[in-house]
């Protein structure tokens, strides 16, 4: 599961920039083949992530915040309120 690989920079639940960070240490371990569990969005009250929305769709709790431009315009993490 991406939580597995989780950064010290993260939320704490894995985000996608993690996987690559981890796949050239993974070569160099000698795997071939990096598998996660589905990444993708699944519906309100639903828990298995085999039962996504689509199979296109990302989902949005895996995005690093501190990547995408409209949270930086915004005054990023210094801007989110302390509790």
């Amino acid at each position: 599961p991406l939580f597995s690989i989780r950064s010290d920079r993260g939320w704490g639940i894995g985000e996608l920039p993690d996987v690559g960070a981890i796949a050239p240490w993974a070569q160099r371990a000698g795997f071939s083949v990096l598998s996660l569990l589905p990444l993708l969005e699944i519906a309100l009250g639903q828990d298995s992530p085999y039962s996504a929305l689509s199979a296109f769709a990302l989902d949005p709790v895996y995005l690093a915040l501190d990547e995408l431009e409209d949270f930086g315009a915004i005054g990023g993490i210094a801007a989110m309120p302390a509790d």
